[in-house]
C-alpha cells in the first residue's frame, strides 16, 4: 500500500497536489496544536477522500518530531511510504525530510510558485 505522510500547516494545495499526483491508497496528516494546522487538517480530510489518519507531532521540538514519525514509519513498515515535506514548520520539515532520507524512503516537495513537482 501507498501511505503519503504530509505535514499540515497554513497552505492545503501542496497536500491536494502531492495526492492528487501519487494517489496514495492511505494519507497521513501530520498536524500541531496550532489552530491553523488543525483547521487546515479538517479542512483537507473533507476534500481529500479515502483512506487516512492524522497524528498530532510537534512543531518546534527536533527529537520529539522524528520519534513520532519513527514510530509512524514502523507502523507502515510493510508499506511504501513517501512524504510531502512542503508544509510545516522548517523544523517539521527537516526534522522529517532528514529521517525519511535515513531510511532511504521517498520525499517529495510541491513547488506552487514554479508548477513543479
Amino acid at each position: 500500500m501507498k501511505v503519503l505522510f504530509h505535514l499540515i500547516s497554513g497552505q492545503t494545495m501542496p497536500v491536494y497536489i502531492a495526492s492528487k499526483i501519487l494517489k496514495p491508497e492511505k494519507n497521513v496528516y501530520l498536524y500541531t496544536s496550532a489552530s491553523d494546522s488543525n483547521r487546515n487538517k479538517d479542512i483537507i480530510k473533507n476534500v481529500i477522500s479515502g483512506d487516512s489518519d492524522e497524528n498530532l507531532i510537534s512543531a518546534y521540538d527536533y527529537r520529539a518530531i522524528s520519534k513520532s514519525l519513527l514510530k509512524l514509519i514502523e507502523q507502515y513498515k510493510d508499506d511504501e511510504c513517501i512524504l510531502n515535506f512542503t508544509g510545516g514548520t522548517k523544523i517539521m520539515s527537516v526534522a522529517s525530510f532528514n529521517l525519511f532520507s535515513q531510511k532511504d524512503l521517498t520525499s517529495v516537495y510541491v513547488d506552487t510558485e514554479n508548477r513543479d513537482f
